[in-house]
């Protein structure tokens, strides 16, 4: 009997020291000071993490712990977002990129966004001024929570991974300059083609009103081009054999500030 007692005392003290060890494990972590490479982004984000906390940051290298209070984020012209993703809790985030200025600073990799699953909105703002690599905006399928998304002159095609948050209300998607995609073969005895649609719209966009519209690379319309699409399929027909490329503008909207605009640039080979 006094053996069993004993047990239960001794895995008892077990139990604590195994608990204490850990609490002093996940203090150390979330004291773990984190370095943001970006100059830009560590100015914001040690300002955002002193004002949260009433911490002073010393040497500009916030702890996970201070970083995790940050709310709101808004900055510009940076050129990498690695360390943003400690700000876990964030709620808002802003980010511009202004091709116009003397650094023309531009975010080559924004998955670290996927990892802020508190996000409740996302506006992204760039003055292009040239085009831009197609962007992949997979790492935003799990942001549960958002309830806003502005993309703005943002080269996106594919906008699927948007499709699972049920949350999202307002969602706006444009571009100022085109998206290249690859050649499409054109016979200049039919002057037409069958190609795959390139703009791949979420769910939000079921009961939405979609148009598709061929133009020259001025914005100029093509009357005489017949454009027409099942949603899979865009059948483009009567082009012109002295036309080297086309643009294809999409547009899709609903009454619920659900709204897409998307240009594309298609080089033709003729045969």
């Amino acid at each position: 009997m006094k053996m069993k007692g004993f047990s239960k005392v001794a895995l008892l003290v077990v139990v604590l020291i195994g608990c204490s060890v850990l609490g002093v494990k996940l203090s150390v972590a979330n004291e773990k000071k984190v370095y943001i490479f970006d100059d830009q982004l560590r100015e914001v984000m040690v300002w955002e993490a002193s004002k949260e906390t009433g911490e002073t940051i010393e040497d500009e290298l916030p702890t996970v712990r201070q970083l995790e209070e940050i709310q709101e984020v808004s900055f510009m012209d940076v050129t990498s977002i690695e360390g943003l993703q400690y700000a876990k809790n964030t709620k808002l985030l802003t980010i511009t990129n202004d091709d116009y200025s003397e650094t023309k600073r531009t975010i080559t990799d924004l998955r670290p966004i996927g990892e802020l699953t508190q996000l409740e909105s996302i506006m992204c703002y760039s003055f292009l001024t040239k085009e831009e690599p197609e962007q992949d905006i997979s790492y935003m399928k799990n942001l549960n929570e958002l309830k806003s998304l502005h993309l703005s002159n943002f080269p996106v095609l594919d906008i699927t991974p948007l499709s699972g948050l049920k949350n999202l209300e307002y969602l706006v998607v444009n571009q100022a300059y085109p998206v290249s995609i690859d050649s499409i073969a054109v016979n200049s005895a039919d002057r037409s083609c069958v190609m795959e649609q390139p703009v791949k719209y979420s769910t939000q966009f079921d009961n939405a009103v979609k148009t598709i519209e061929c133009k020259d690379e001025k914005g100029n319309e093509f009357p005489d081009v017949h454009v027409e699409t099942d949603g899979r399929k865009v059948s483009i027909t009567n082009i012109p054999t002295d036309m080297n490329e086309l643009f294809l503008q999409f547009h899709g909207y609903t009454e619920k500030s659900i709204n897409a605009d998307f240009i594309v640039k298609i080089p033709i080979f003729w045969y």
